[in-house]
Order: structure tokens, then sequence, then C-alpha cells
């Protein structure tokens, strides 16, 4: 990616401006190159915002037949008279096939409800979403109707071994979107546009049936009038820094934003001296670190599933999210997806907090941070030196943390942490829900009439 800053600081407005830049992007290995330029426009009342002139998704779903997860998967669950459509398939975000998932409710009717409000999921590292469907899941049917949740998982990480091996999908050119943070980042970002195209034709398939007339009469002909959802971000580990990196960069998807909920964030590296220590020692030999677990991962395939199986029993208890890590254990082309990512993680991260990064995304909406207990990525110091930054006023009030001793950083591993987790995000939520709620979007037809969705 190569940002060009767009126009001066006199004619743009905020500290917003600096971030208002055109991206060059390769799009991945199934597309040839193309240029997606981000324009920055005022509204009537002075206001800055982006324009993407095109969306930042290469989207298409693709068919393996070779491989049994392809099929879409969906279960319906029923909790307090809510129902739970949860779907998992392959798309191409960004040129590359990834693992997504999309969870709504639905009416007694069977009919789609349409919500007010995504939810946006962005995994840690590793990222595999089939670890997190559980939370989500608990999570949308405490919020009920008005939400919807759609997830994505990392590029190369996934129980199938076709996206796994992401150096046979395409030349080594592209492989900065699996291999490197900023590939990553922009690859969260073409999903939150895919996910909004797919919201935006829903609703318009929705104001069509309600209006009773075809696409030109309802819209008048012309453009829809019908606008995006609001966002709520719901971001684990490493997945923060991404949320953070394509907010900054994207202030239009920011304005959308009504709040961040970051669980464990890794987003400085900063751990206790001797983890760091470790830690620094790995990163400067990437090639020795992954051609040693490449080799593990070569036996554990070789030995039976069962044997695996047993092996990580003291380290997950629950089956199904043991199910998800031994098939990953025994796929040594993950280690390197992992590794290279991961490693590099360490390598560039800053040390102290992004204060500029903070304030843009404090001071559009609350940001609230959940710290676990033992944990080096996120550790209990953090916690206090964001508290100092905020009492030092440097960060918006908005930032806040909370602290619980008793979670670990690999919740989604360990069931019966899952509630504290998603306790804390409906809290969140629920204090501005009715807010969120009352900013239903409305589209206007070539008559004039209004509908609320």
């Amino acid at each position: 990616m190569t940002p060009r800053i767009m126009g001066t600081q006199e004619n743009l407005t905020s500290c917003v401006a600096v971030y208002s830049v055109q991206f060059d992007l390769k799009v991945g290995p199934t597309t040839p190159s193309r240029d997606f330029p981000v324009s920055f426009n005022h509204d009537k009342a002075g206001r800055g915002y982006c324009k993407c002139d095109e969306w930042l998704t290469v989207d298409s779903d693709r068919t393996m037949s070779d491989n049994p997860r392809d099929a879409r998967d969906r279960q319906r669950s029923s909790d307090d008279g809510i129902v739970v459509f949860v779907e998992q398939r392959i798309r191409t975000v960004l040129g590359w096939p990834s693992d997504v998932f999309s969870m709504d409710c639905v009416a007694n009717n069977g009919d789609s409800e349409i919500p007010h409000t995504l939810i946006i999921f962005i995994p840690g590292n590793p990222g595999l979403v089939e670890w997190y469907l559980p939370v989500f899941k608990a999570l949308l049917e405490r919020l009920g109707s008005g939400y919807a949740v759609r997830g994505v998982a990392n590029v190369g990480h996934s129980r199938s071994p076709e996206l796994v091996d992401v150096e046979a999908q395409g030349n080594k050119a592209n492989l900065s979107i699996p291999w490197t943070v900023k590939g990553q980042a922009l690859h969260k970002m073409a999903f939150v546009d895919l996910v909004t195209r797919d919201s935006i034709k829903q609703r318009e398939q929705h104001a069509i049936k309600l209006t009773g007339t075809g696409t030109k009469a309802a819209f008048g002909g012309g453009k829809s009038a019908i606008l995006p959802p609001h966002l709520i971000f719901v971001s684990h580990s490493i997945g923060c820094h991404f949320t953070q990196r394509l907010c900054v960069w994207r202030p239009d998807l920011l304005s959308r934003t009504c709040m961040f909920l970051f669980l464990m964030p890794f987003i400085r590296m900063d751990a206790p001296a001797a983890q760091q220590t470790i830690l620094n020692l790995a990163a400067s030999h990437p090639g020795l670190i992954i051609r040693w677990h490449e080799a593990i991962m070569r036996v554990l395939k070789s030995m039976p599933r069962s044997v695996v199986d047993r092996l990580m029993r003291g380290t997950i208890r629950e089956q199904a999210g043991r199910d998800v890590a031994v098939d990953l254990v025994r796929q040594p082309k993950f280690a390197r997806n992992f590794f290279q990512l991961g490693l590099e993680e360490v390598r560039i991260l800053p040390q102290t907090y992004d204060v500029s990064g903070l304030q843009i995304l404090g001071e559009q909406c609350p940001v609230y941070i959940l710290n676990a207990g033992n944990d080096h990525w996120s550790p209990e110091s953090h916690m206090v030196d964001l508290l100092e930054l905020r009492d030092q006023k440097r960060i918006p009030s908005t930032v806040s943390v909370q602290y619980e001793p008793s979670l670990r950083h690999d919740f989604v591993s360990h069931v019966d942490q899952i509630p504290v987790v998603v306790e804390f995000c409906v809290d969140r939520i629920g204090t501005q829900g009715h807010q969120v709620g009352t900013m239903a979007t409305r589209f206007t037809s070539a008559a004039g009439a209004r509908s609320r969705l």
C-alpha cells in the first residue's frame, strides 16, 4: 500500500485530515493490480469524510468440491424466543479465499430481520472463526433484534488445507496480505466494505418489497438513498490493532462506528522483561522458528488424529475447540502463516500506545477495553499506563478499561470463561443500544415516501 495525502492541511478539517489518503492496492493473487482512490470531501457543515470510488473488495463465493467445509453450514438456535441463524462459508476478500461467518436474528415467520447495526468481528492470531462462534452466538441471543454479526478469519488461517496453502494460490508478490500486519489489516478493511455492500443490497430489497415497485421506481430511477448500517467492532488481541489501523485509514468507516470493544488488545509490544527477551530472539530468526515448527507439525500430522487429540486435552478441555486446534496443528504449512505474521507483530508494534490513534477512535465513540490476568500480550501494566494517559487528558475519557484477573488471553479455549466476555460486551452495547436503535436508517422513494429500516 502506498498512501498519498490528498489536499493540504488548510482545506481539511481536524487531525483526521492527515489520514485522508489514496490507497494503491494489489488486491491478491487471483486478480490484476488496481488502484482504489479514496477522496476527501466536506459536507455542508464543513465536516470531512472519505469516499471510496470503488469497493475495496473483489467479491465472489468460491466452490471447492473436494472440501466439505465449502458447503454453507447453517444452523439455528433459540433461547428466550430469539432465533439466531448462523452461516459459515468461504468468500473471496481482497482476492483471497477467506473463512467468514454471519449471524442474524430470524423472525417467527422465518424472515431475516433488517439489522440497524452490524457487529464486526476481527480475530487475533491464530485467527480462525470457529473458536469464536460460541461467543457471538451467545452475544446475539442476548442482544436480539436490531443486531447482526459478521466475522472473518485471517488470510491463511483455516481448517481447510487449501486455504492454508497460500503459496499455492498465487505468486509471491501478493504474499504481503497473509504474512504482514498491514496486509491483514487491509484484508479486514475490505471485509467491512464487503459486508456493508451486502447490507445495502438487503436494505434495497426490503425497501422494494415495502413499496411494491421495481428498483428504478423505488429509487426514482437514480441512486439509492439508503444509508449503510452502523458498526460495532469487537476485536481480539492483534485484531484490535488491525481494527485501529483500518479505522484510522478510513474515516468514512469510523464515522459509521458507534463503539469499539477491544478484548485483551495486543496493540503495543512491551511484554515483561523475560518474555520480551525470548520474543525478540525469536523475531530476529523467523526462518529458524518457522522451520522448527513445520517439522513438529509434520510429526503431528503423521500421528493418528486421536493421539494428537489426547495430547491436547490438558490444554483445551472443550471438545469443539480442541477439534479446531487438532486440525490446525496437523497442517505444517500453517506454521509459516502463523509465525510470519506473529513475529512481524513483535518487530513492528510500538512499545507505547498509539496515542493519536486512540484519540481519533475515542473522539468518534466509546472504546471499551477488557484486560485479562497473566497476559504478557496485554498485561496489567498496560492498563495502568492507559489510565494515566486518560488522567493526563492525552486520550479521551471515552476510552475505558476493565480488568478481569481470572480471564485468560485465550479465553475462547476455556468454555467457562466465555460468559464473562459475553457479559462485558452485552453491558457495553446495552448502554448505547437505545441510541443506536432510534437511529434506524431511512430510504426515500421517488414519491418522497419514507420507510424506517
